[in-house]
């Protein structure tokens, strides 16, 4: 009896401890949070910056290191789950953070102090004179030195609101004709700038007279100026054109070899390089634009543009150094116009916008960020956002092709170009 008994004591031992290391195997053992120390009790934030406190466990190997974070005042300093801390305000705040396992306690004690103030030491603006035409809009820019100054508000105000008025944010919008100052001044050290804008009236009636015949038979398409001269471009067919370089007075100095460029049905001149660039125009031609060395008649380059579409026009702003480009994307000539205007240092666009049909587009020029698209006997004009200024009608037989800013005696004019016989106006 006493053995039996002996033997069940055996066997309820070894289950019990077959038990045990059982559940030691699947459980694991537990490691306990002895210490927690933080990587730092101080801190000093500038409102903005943010930081990230971290706890240590020992031992290292504990089995539950998490923390809850809180924050004495949290709209000085806010805390995350992570223990990043973000400053809000100044002032000074205590991160507490509570170990889930014993709650063991650390802190940190943070001040946090105002963004230092960056005073303005010089205010330069982007231009100090500009020519405006009624009803165009323009931007006055100041740059602050140092770039990061704190307070980069500029107070600007016009001498003449009846001239031009301007906005807060530098919007310039001119009202009529005459000349006004625009002076801005810094809100910080109130340092001054200004910029003087002649406004220009809107082109009257058509006033104009003929300039001279061109000697030449051949199709005449399109006309650009520089420096005195005009250059007329002229269909050849077979994809081909030229370009002839007159005188003001009608006299002709020389012309290029034959060259593929499609219709040649738009010349533009570009300073900066000397170049001329040629677009090839027509309802069913998809958008070229092709850069030509006059002298060797050389085409230098061929732009595609073709998913623009087709009846290609184009013009060069010689200020900004800009290309404008006349497209329609579908129904050729008689299609809603596209206007793409392209930063030429880059070739980024600059904006892009569409305008109604206006007629048979034939010649395309710009001034003073002022679009003039000549369709046949009319001029339209449009500001660079694509805003209606105004539309001139002009009494003439012929076709009409070509448009032109020349400048005469110190005189802006536009000069306009007519087929059958081939000849040029200008407006007085």
């Amino acid at each position: 009896m006493k053995k039996t008994q002996f033997s069940y004591f055996l066997c309820f031992t070894f289950t019990f401890l077959l038990l045990f290391i059982n559940i030691e195997v699947f459980a694991g053992t537990i490691i306990r949070v002895n210490k927690v120390s933080i990587n730092k009790t101080t801190d000093i934030l500038i409102v903005g910056q943010a930081d990230t406190i971290r706890a240590t466990m020992t031992p290292s190997n504990a089995t539950n290191r998490a923390v809850k974070w809180t924050s004495s005042n949290a709209a000085i300093a806010k805390i995350d789950i992570w223990g990043k801390v973000t400053s809000l305000k100044a002032g000074t705040v205590t991160i507490t953070g509570v170990t889930v396992d014993k709650r063991l306690k650390v802190s940190c004690r943070i001040t946090i102090k105002p963004k230092p103030v960056i005073r303005v030491n010089k205010v330069s603006i982007n231009k100090t004179t500009d020519i405006l035409i009624v009803g165009q809009a323009y931007t006055i820019r100041a740059t602050m030195t140092p770039a990061n100054a704190t307070n980069r508000a500029v107070k600007w105000t016009s001498s003449n609101t009846a001239i031009a008025k301007i906005d807060i944010w530098g919007k310039v919008t001119s009202l009529k004709a005459g000349t006004v100052t625009i002076t801005g001044i810094t809100s910080d050290k109130g340092l001054k700038i200004s910029c003087r804008i002649t406004v220009k009236p809107i082109l009257s009636a058509p006033n104009y007279k003929l300039l001279f015949n061109l000697n030449d038979t051949l199709n005449f398409q399109s006309i650009t100026f520089f420096n005195q001269y005009l250059y007329c471009g002229f269909d050849i067919g077979n994809g081909k054109g030229k370009i002839s370089k007159y005188s003001m007075s009608g006299k002709k100095i020389s012309e290029t070899k034959s060259m593929a460029v499609g219709h040649s049905a738009d010349l533009a001149y570009r300073a900066k390089t000397g170049n001329i660039y040629i677009a090839n125009g027509g309802g069913n031609s998809k958008t070229h634009v092709y850069v030509v060395k006059y002298e060797s008649s050389q085409i230098l380059s061929n732009l595609n543009f073709e998913k623009l579409g087709t009846s290609a026009l184009i013009a060069i702003d010689n200020v900004h150094d800009y290309l404008i480009l006349h497209t329609v994307l579908s129904s050729g000539d008689s299609g809603s116009p596209k206007f793409t205007i392209i930063n030429l240092a880059n070739m980024k666009v600059i904006n892009t916008f569409n305008v109604p049909n206006q007629g048979v587009p034939q010649g395309l020029e710009v001034h003073g960020n002022q679009i003039y698209l000549y369709t046949n006997n009319k001029i339209t004009t449009f500001d660079y956002n694509g805003k209606k200024i105004s539309t001139r009608y002009i009494s003439n037989t012929g076709e009409s092709e070509g448009i032109a800013m020349t400048l005469d005696n110190n005189f802006q004019r536009l000069v306009i170009g007519y087929t059958g016989e081939n000849r040029i106006y200008r407006f007085n």
